[in-house]
């Protein structure tokens, strides 16, 4: 089997200067999702934990009840939703500060028109998370398409374009 790795260990750019539990379940996920994806096809692939923890981190923060549980499992995350909040603020935060590299982080949601969030859940996507929040009408695709993928391309400096395509988002879609 042939596979391309990058696997950022975040601690080791920062120079250690992150909590243990940061450190502690970021390995455990990044080891289990790699673990997962080498069992898969035999094809190239590049990946990034840190990108899926992330998105999923603030899922188990927006999720309830089983699901939440489940997330957090699956992620090794601390179960108190504040403690999660201050070791993903905390990463964030020594991300801004790194010297010596260039790391950049870019998070948007996508909501459909008219659909609602909790104001708690918009606070910490944007201010924990760094991640934009906006809505956007999935029934014309083309254009939520175009929408996004260019928002995608100017948070790349244009090396990702056309990452979402129309066959990927319907009229019944509620968020990306």
């Amino acid at each position: 089997m042939k596979f391309l790795t990058i696997l950022l260990v975040i601690t080791g750019v920062l120079g250690g200067e992150l909590t243990k539990d940061y450190a502690q379940f970021n390995n455990h996920f990044s080891l289990d999702f790699f673990e997962k994806l080498v069992k898969g096809p035999s094809k190239n692939f590049v990946f990034s934990a840190f990108s899926q923890e992330t998105i999923l981190g603030l899922l188990s923060l927006g999720a309830r009840g089983n699901s939440a549980a489940e997330l957090k499992k699956v992620l090794h995350l601390p179960s108190s939703d504040d403690q999660i909040k201050s070791e993903f603020n905390n990463i964030y935060s020594e991300l801004e500060q790194a010297q010596h590299v260039q790391i950049s982080t870019a998070n948007q949601i996508y909501l459909a028109d008219g659909f609602k969030v909790e104001d708690e859940f918009l606070k910490t996507a944007t201010d924990v998370f760094r991640a934009g929040v906006q809505n956007i009408n999935f029934k014309n695709s083309e254009k939520a398409v175009a929408e996004m993928n260019e928002w995608v391309a100017g948070k790349t400096n244009n090396k990702i374009k056309n990452l979402i395509t129309k066959d990927q988002i319907s009229d019944i879609t509620k968020w990306y």
